[in-house]
């Protein structure tokens, strides 16, 4: 059985034809194996050079992949879009069975000619397209009701639909299809030792270190709300709080050095860039506070994995971020007066408790209990179009 992949994402591609990528990776294609032995990428690529690579996470697996055309700006969607549709269908023709990822443009067109062409098609809810293009620009807010509409058609039609979420995004875009809410986090397994070992570090702290916090999302992308901490840090500096934010992701930051230097906080703002996945715990193993100050968000990956190396969170109310935190550690987006006050509360036993409580809200994202879940909604998909 032949498997495509169809999503907006992007994967990076070298000199030599060597595929990379963070969010795509290994993990995925052999999950989607599960359905067939040749699994094909319908996405957006990017060439990278050597430099850049040594960043990234490289395809270890024999990748196929179908390069679309970028189509992130009016004039690129209008130039593409006949292309873009043209590969899509070939594409969707040429397969046995579709795995769509929404949002996007790319996904939801492969939708649409699984249903053409009569393919059995399955459906991953990943995000809000309305929240991200709504917190993006002027052109953004005037699209957003137009790609919220777009998919709540999409979804209706889907069966069966995938959500990242428990509850948000089944609200946001709900679907009569059987339907399964689980996050596509991949958990490092964690003992008892890794909370014992955040215990151990809070407990060495003096009352006036420095407080390390930190974020693990795209630097560039205004809507993930690094500016909200930077803003809450200023606040905190004139009580007298200093902090150190450890940012980390793909960017240049250039953006935020210009904002910490307009606030007065460069130089507790340290600029990580890009780190590869299998060392996002020990970054997260050095912080001490971990902040997802989103705008918009589905369920964050890089909380939950936070979450599960008993690090202390904090969050904006957002997404699927209150499925994941206590209220009393959410905090309204874009209020940096209220985050910095949450943050000028927290005590030694505060931060003990917070490790306590999110390192045992993690335990359900445990690879066996997540595998097992994904592998009975699987099991249901395949047999429908098996006993055809």
């Amino acid at each position: 059985m032949k498997v495509l992949f169809a999503y907006n994402g992007r994967v990076e591609i070298d000199e030599h034809g060597r595929y990379y990528g963070n969010e795509l990776n290994d993990r995925l294609v052999e999950r989607y194996r599960y359905f067939g032995d040749q699994v094909t990428f319908i996405v957006r690529t990017r060439p990278i050079h050597a430099v850049a690579a040594s960043e990234l996470q490289p395809f270890e697996s024999n990748l196929q992949v179908i390069p679309v055309p970028e189509m992130n700006t009016p004039f690129l969607f209008l130039r593409n879009r006949t292309v873009i549709h043209h590969k899509i269908k070939h594409a969707v023709n040429e397969h046995d069975v579709i795995i769509v990822r929404e949002p996007g443009y790319v996904g939801r067109i492969a939708a649409q000619y699984a249903r053409y062409f009569n393919k059995p098609y399955l459906t991953e809810v990943v995000g809000d397209p309305y929240d991200a293009l709504s917190n993006h620009s002027t052109l953004g807010k005037i699209y957003a009701p137009i790609a919220r509409r777009s998919m709540l058609i999409s979804i209706a039609k889907a069966d069966p639909v995938l959500y990242v979420t428990k509850e948000y995004l089944q609200q946001r875009y709900p679907s009569t299809g059987y339907q399964l809410g689980l996050s596509d986090v991949v958990l490092k397994p964690s003992g008892e030792e890794v909370l014992e070992s955040r215990i151990h570090k809070i407990g060495m702290r003096k009352h006036d270190d420095e407080l390390v916090v930190g974020t693990a999302a795209a630097l560039d992308v205004k809507y993930k709300g690094h500016e909200y901490v930077l803003q809450a840090m200023s606040i905190l500096a004139r009580q007298g709080i200093q902090l150190k934010y450890q940012v980390a992701g793909k960017g240049t930051g250039d953006r935020l050095v210009r904002l910490a230097n307009d606030l007065g906080v460069r130089s507790q703002l340290d600029i990580i860039g890009q780190i590869p996945h299998g060392q996002v715990f020990d970054f997260l193993d050095n912080i001490d506070l971990y902040i997802q100050p989103s705008v918009t968000e589905g369920l964050p990956r890089a909380l939950v994995e936070a979450m599960s190396r008993a690090c202390p969170c904090l969050g904006s109310r957002v997404g699927g971020i209150p499925e994941l935190l206590p209220d009393k550690y959410l905090f309204e987006k874009r209020n940096a007066k209220q985050l910095a006050g949450i943050i000028a509360g927290l005590s030694r036993h505060d931060l003990e408790n917070m490790a306590r409580q999110n390192a045992e809200a993690a335990k359900r994202f445990d690879p066996e209990r997540s595998a097992e879940s994904r592998l009975e909604f699987y099991d249901r998909f395949k047999r429908t179009y098996s006993s055809q």
